[in-house]
């Protein structure tokens, strides 16, 4: 579980749009999942942060490994 706390999820959301998406990209990205579902999951993550933000809200990040 990680907290970003109100501060830190607008540091995030600034940082967000600096980010290297060539990654993500394309039909062969490096995730081995569907085209467009990692550029999808990170615009609706920016979105949500985005919204976080200018709520003042902190945001909350729970999260299973999976081997």
């Amino acid at each position: 579980m990680t907290v970003n706390y109100p501060k830190i999820v607008i540091t995030i959301m600034a940082d967000l749009p600096n980010m290297n998406l060539k990654p993500l990209q394309g039909p062969s990205t490096h995730l081995g999942v569907p085209d467009g579902w990692a550029m999808d999951t990170f615009t609706r993550l920016k979105r949500f942060y985005w919204a976080a933000a200018h709520r003042g809200d902190g945001v909350v990040i729970i999260a299973e490994l999976r081997e």
